[in-house]
Formats: structure tokens, C-alpha cells, sequence
């Protein structure tokens, strides 16, 4: 995170579960004005835009493809070697301040990533 030094950062653990079974452990580093005692149960996302009044301006994932360790393995009910999408997103805000740096381990078995991408200059150049 590009955080002052001596900004207080919140690291936030979660399991995260689809009909009672865990699919992805996420890692999240929150900005020092997120308070601890807060519930993550939910959509952290919809916490920081309406508790907190943060709007989050863009973000960038970087996708790869990983075998489960033992760490993955034994929290995700998953076999050693099998395959995981480790999915790293940076979310800003309108004054490219860092909101959140998340790492997150989806079960390659359980998930199913779409992307769409749309052009702004799509047809201008065309004859």
C-alpha cells in the first residue's frame, strides 16, 4: 500500500464460504480510518462507500494461477498441488489514494472469472 509512514494499516482475514463450503481465504490491508471492531461478514466494499463515505474510483486485479500449500489446503478443504486463481486487487479512490490491497485464494474447482472489456474508442476508426 502507498500509505504515509506511520499510517496505521488494518489487516483483515476472511474465509469465505458458498453453500457451507469455504472457496476463497482473502488477506485484506485496510487505510487506518477503517476501524477494527467493524463487521466483515459482508461486502467490505459496501462498507467503506456507505459507512465511511469513501468512493472507490478504480482498481486493478492481477490474476495467476497457483498450486494449494498446506496453509490453502487445510482452510479451503482441498488437496495439496490443486489449482487456485490468487487474485491481487488494488482499490483507489478519486485522489489515487490507496483504500484497499487485498491477496485472495479462490478453489480453481468452485471459480468462475468473467471479464468484459469495453472500448471507448470502439468503431471510430473503422471505414
Amino acid at each position: 500500500m502507498n500509505a504515509p509512514i506511520g499510517e496505521t494499516i488494518l489487516k483483515v482475514y476472511r474465509r469465505r464460504y458458498v453453500n457451507d463450503e469455504p472457496f476463497v481465504l482473502s488477506t485484506s490491508f485496510l487505510r487506518g480510518d477503517i476501524l477494527q471492531e467493524e463487521n466483515f461478514l459482508g461486502s467490505i466494499y459496501n462498507l467503506i462507500e456507505t459507512k465511511y463515505h469513501i468512493s472507490i474510483a478504480s482498481g486493478r486485479a492481477a490474476i495467476e494461477a497457483v498450486a494449494a500449500g498446506e496453509k490453502e489446503s487445510d482452510l479451503l478443504n482441498y488437496r495439496v498441488g490443486n489449482p487456485l486463481l490468487k487474485i491481487t486487487w488494488l482499490t483507489l479512490d478519486s485522489h489515487n489514494n490507496t483504500i484497499e490491497m487485498s491477496e485472495n485464494f479462490y478453489r480453481g474447482d468452485r471459480y468462475h472469472y468473467v471479464i468484459n472489456l469495453e472500448c471507448e474508442n470502439a468503431g471510430k476508426n473503422e471505414k
